[in-house]
């Protein structure tokens, strides 16, 4: 085994020693403890010199002191690389890479209890310092110029000819230096970016640096680039060359011009919100007051409705009592005047429905063309010799629409008057037509308004104006900014009734002392209809017909039972639509017409009248109300339904009766 060992050692030895690197093995002081000759000839001394000496002492004085510390630091994990100078024997420096390692006690060639460090060379070159660097212009410049964060280039003045750039250059245009150099700026950059940067050109050939920003069409793509130009002069002060640095800056105008788009955006925005919000507050503010004019009409709707039945009786047991052949002249003209006085609070009473939308009309065409022609006539009777009226339409434009013509000339009156009644001391009053077509891309006038034909009027007074404090109230019934005992106050409040009854729109614009205008605008209709005059028939009597009537207010029932006896009519009651079937239930075959209210508890008229047509269609019904009948049940109309409006006359029930009793 001895033997063996011995061999393996002497193998060992003679492999170290023919090694092509340097081996050595010295102790944590450095101190050498075996070389192989490799390692003794890259030190230029004999083994057993080197053997007397620390691995520091081959050093340069100003290094012993790092590589000392070196060698103190290595452990079990230490191990250092690094190209050292060396001092031969003879002086010589030789720049060795030196890579040292440290060797655990119980592998150490050794009985000691001292830690070894295990050493290799290898043959190196001095490395290059910034002072030799500086003599190597070439290697300085390339250094530099391919270190600089942007394209970097060196042309001539004269021919604008490429004489140096750098690798970003090349990069950016996707050629190499050798295909750029001595080629001209134009065929490199493009004919359109030289003629853009051409006055630049100029601008540094004089003498002064000049810098712009256009688009590349770079190797990577099209990108912004900021170009600077610097002139390089000679000796002689003369331009000899232009310096080029340019930088890539597409990300920075991409941030601009998203901030100026975020920018218009945000001012649009800003401008659409405050638009809208105008615009609200103005919708706001309509809705407020229209709440408010639906609210106070909902309240005198009710309080009409109740008046209606009150008048009824008045007017129904007024004219009865005027049939008696033994009365009095005298006792006669005071139920003439009941009777008239009467029908002046029905008028009243019709003037609350009409703003409340609920009186009943009578729509039919009417030509607005004609129908002025004879307001005029009207208007000149009515209004002082002091106010001039003036009437604007265009003969050729087609004025028609749907409408209550009676409600209609009441509309103009009320506005009528209310201008006359703001220029006392006279004025100019003027009425216009204008037929518009309303699209969807059109802007409306109103913003409730739907797309389509309409016809607008406007009436325009040159009187005081409205006080601004009042305007907010003007279409609120019984406000009037008139003296008590001048006005009811009901006058633009039935206007305004009247234009919404018709699905139309009224406003206004008034400023004190420069009058006010009112503009309404009413849905139109494309051609008129004739209409065939309605003649003024006696008072007939009925033959013993049976009327069932259907009315919930005794006083009223009462009264139109009376009236009913005296046109020669036998008469059932029932107070609600329930008692009305029951009752039909039982005496269908000797009932020949059904008088019924339309508001009354329980089952109201609609549904009494739907009920009838369904279960005994031969049966006529005809529906009293002073409220607009505007929400009949599925399948029924106003069309197809018989109906007389509260207060009515003995004439009116009378010719309602014969001529339903008739079909």
């Amino acid at each position: 085994m001895k033997k063996k060992d011995a061999l393996m050692n002497e193998a060992f030895a003679l492999l170290c020693n023919h090694a092509t690197v340097g081996l050595c093995l010295v102790d944590s002081n450095g101190r050498f403890q075996l070389l192989n000759k490799t390692a003794c000839h890259m030190f230029g001394d004999s083994e057993s010199n080197l053997l007397h000496k620390r691995l520091t002492d081959l050093v340069p004085e100003q290094d012993r002191a790092e590589l000392s510390a070196n060698l103190q630091q290595l452990d079990d994990n230490g191990r250092f690389q690094w190209v050292q100078s060396y001092i031969q024997a003879d002086g010589t420096i030789v720049w060795l890479r030196t890579e040292m390692e440290f060797v655990p006690q119980e592998t150490a060639p050794s009985d000691n209890d001292s830690s070894f460090i295990a050493i290799t060379l290898h043959h190196a070159t001095k490395p290059k310092t910034i002072d030799s660097a500086l003599q190597d212009t070439d290697y300085l410049l390339r250094l530099l110029s391919d270190n600089v964060p942007g394209y970097l280039a060196y042309v001539s003045a004269d021919d604008l000819r490429y004489i140096f750039v750098n690798k970003a250059f090349e990069i950016g245009f996707g050629r190499s230096r050798d295909q750029i150099i001595g080629q001209h700026i134009l065929n490199i950059i493009g004919q359109a970016n030289y003629e853009f940067a051409l006055p630049y050109i100029n601008t540094v050939r004089a003498g002064k640096p000049a810098s712009y920003e256009n688009v590349f069409n770079l190797e990577f793509g099209k990108r912004w680039i900021e170009v600077n130009y610097r002139p390089d002069f000679d000796e002689q002060g003369r331009v000899q060359a232009i310096i080029v640095l340019s930088y890539d800056v597409t990300e920075r105008r991409q941030a601009q011009e998203s901030l100026l788009q975020t920018e218009t955006a945000l001012r649009e925005s800003n401008q659409q919100l405050a638009q809208t919000l105008a615009e609200l507050q103005g919708t706001q503010q309509q809705l407020i007051r229209q709440e408010r004019l639906a609210a106070v009409g909902q309240l005198a709707a009710g309080i009409a409705h109740d008046f209606n039945n009150i008048l009824a009786v008045i007017i129904l047991y007024a004219q009865l009592m005027s049939r008696t052949a033994t009365l009095t002249e005298a006792n006669r003209e005071r139920l003439d005047t009941i009777i008239v006085q009467s029908s002046r609070a029905a008028h009243l009473i019709e003037q609350i429905l009409d703003f409340s939308r609920k009186a009943m009309i009578e729509r039919r065409p009417l030509s607005l063309r004609l129908f002025m022609k004879e307001l005029e006539r009207l208007l000149q009777r009515t209004l002082p010799e002091t106010i001039r009226l003036i009437l604007y339409y265009n003969n050729k434009d087609n004025y028609e629409i749907f409408a209550d013509p009676t409600r209609i000339q009441q509309l103009f009156m009320n506005l009528a008057v209310n201008a006359r009644d703001a220029m006392p001391t006279g004025g100019i009053l003027r009425f216009a037509l204008e037929r518009l077509s309303i699209h969807t891309s059109t802007a409306l006038p109103i913003s409730e308004m739907q797309p389509g034909e309409w016809i607008m009027i406007q009436i325009q007074d040159s009187g005081n104006g409205i006080p601004t404090a009042a305007q907010k109230h003007v279409f609120e019934p019984f406000f009037t900014t008139k003296a008590p005992g001048q006005g009811t106050g009901l006058g633009l409040a039935q206007a305004y009734g009247i234009v919404r009854q018709h699905e139309g729109y009224i406003t206004f614009n008034s400023e004190e002392g420069f009058g006010t205008t009112f503009t309404i605008y009413l849905p139109a209709l494309s051609t008129a209809m004739d209409e065939e005059p309605v003649m003024e028939t006696a008072v007939p009597d009925g033959q013993h017909e049976t009327i069932l009537l259907v009315e919930d207010n005794p006083a009223t029932c009462d009264t139109i039972q009376d009236v009913l006896t005296t046109l020669n009519y036998h008469t059932l009651i029932a107070t609600n639509g329930q008692e009305a079937l029951a009752m039909l239930a039982q005496q269908a075959a000797h009932i020949n017409l059904v008088l019924s209210d339309v508001v009354m508890p329980e089952l109201g008229g609609w549904a009494l009248a739907a009920a009838i047509k369904q279960k005994y269609p031969d049966i006529p019904i005809v529906l009293m109300s002073g409220y607009a009948l505007d929400s009949p049940p599925p399948g029924m109309s106003l069309e197809h339904t018989t109906w007389l409006r509260k207060p009515f006359s003995i004439q009116e029930l009378a010719n309602v009766l014969q001529e339903q009793l008739a079909t």
